[in-house]
């Protein structure tokens, strides 16, 4: 089995704009007073109303009380501008610092005049000046970088590179992980997606793994369409998931050919042992949705089953779950066998780029 370990680019979608998350930093920056105030707190403004609260008018007010406005707003002002300059004109980060500089001058002339109206203004700009990034910058076919993940042979975490697939009105993304995570099997004895292993692996060890509790934040429990292969009939239910597979219709809805579905895996991988790979490197990955074989003999199971008792494989076929086979194509795999897991999940995009500059308090 060869192992291609330079994984180049997605094979099947043009290449977005890259954007940068380190996981749990943000670029450098400096406290701008003794009270441990950092760039990043400027991105606590989302409260579970999506309402802006801007820190430094609190902080510009609380040096006005303490009659040292003007040395704040110039030493603040100048180490954003140092930060600035220190970032390529027109970089993701270039823009937030200059988004700080504005909000700073703004924020000193609210303070220095006082006024409702301009502080509204302010909020009104700044939440503005948000949806364009996420709408210039975050499009369809975008890679994000989002929470850590072992990725090398030798299980050195890294970020994860996620595909955004499918971007909505609201700020909210659905992304697919870049490469293969891990490998798993299905579950045992069920290709129903609700009651299934890979289910609770994915929300709770690869959640609880992948994320940390700021970035858990960003992430948007989502409702599920899920089918459950019945015996004379299908039926359809929902649940609610962190992270989820695709089903078979969403795997053929963003991807409009097998050349596209195809999917490198994570280096890690290999040490799992299991991997699918064909010459170019390329591995098989779980959908969500069941599958049912010869369905002009499932009406006969029952009876099989009486007739060959000890002959599993007869009617074994039952509990196969759809796959993205390694040259793309969607078919049927034995779902107490491991492939690989290639994790989606919904974020909310405002709280991600709050996310993307947060720096702890030292």
């Amino acid at each position: 089995m060869r192992r291609d370990k330079t994984h180049k680019s997605y094979a099947g979608r043009k290449k977005g704009p890259e954007v940068y998350a380190v996981n749990g930093t943000g670029p450098d920056g400096v406290s701008s007073d003794n009270k441990g105030f950092t760039i990043g707190g400027l991105f606590r403004f989302w409260d579970a109303g999506n309402k802006i609260n801007n820190p430094f008018l609190k902080n510009m007010q609380k040096a006005a009380e303490e009659n040292r406005l003007e040395e704040y707003y110039q030493h603040t002002k100048r180490n954003f501008e140092e930060s600035y300059k220190s970032y390529k004109a027109g970089s993701l980060y270039a823009v937030f610092y200059e988004m700080f500089i504005r909000d700073i001058e703004e924020a000193y002339r609210i303070i220095k005049n006082g006024g409702e109206e301009r502080e509204l203004k302010l909020l009104q700009e700044h939440d503005r000046m948000i949806m364009k990034i996420i709408n210039d910058r975050m499009k369809a076919g975008s890679i994000i970088k989002f929470g850590r993940y072992p990725f090398g042979e030798d299980g050195t975490e890294k970020p994860v590179k996620w595909i955004i697939l499918d971007k909505s009105g609201d700020g909210t993304a659905l992304l697919l992980s870049k490469y293969c995570l891990d490998a798993a099997e299905f579950s045992p004895n069920t290709n129903n997606w609700e009651s299934s292993r890979i289910r609770l692996w994915l929300n709770k060890d690869f959640y609880n793994k992948a994320f940390n509790g700021k970035e858990r934040v960003s992430i948007i429990e989502s409702r599920i369409e899920c089918v459950k292969k019945g015996f004379l009939w299908d039926s359809n239910y929902t649940v609610k998931d962190n992270v989820f597979l695709l089903s078979k219709e969403e795997a053929e809805k963003y991807f409009c050919s097998n050349e596209e579905r195809r999917c490198r895996p994570a280096p890690y991988m290999y040490t799992t042992g299991y991997v699918h790979e064909d010459e170019n490197g390329m591995c098989s990955y779980w959908l969500r949705s069941p599958v049912r074989y010869w369905d002009y003999s499932s009406y006969f199971i029952p009876v099989l089953k009486l007739l060959f008792l000890s002959d599993e494989s007869i009617f074994s076929y039952v509990n196969r779950a759809a796959y993205v086979s390694s040259r793309g194509f969607i078919s049927g795999f034995y779902t107490d066998n491991s492939c690989g897991v290639r994790a989606a999940l919904r974020i909310n995009l405002k709280k991600y780029i709050a996310f993307l500059l947060y720096m702890p308090e030292k």
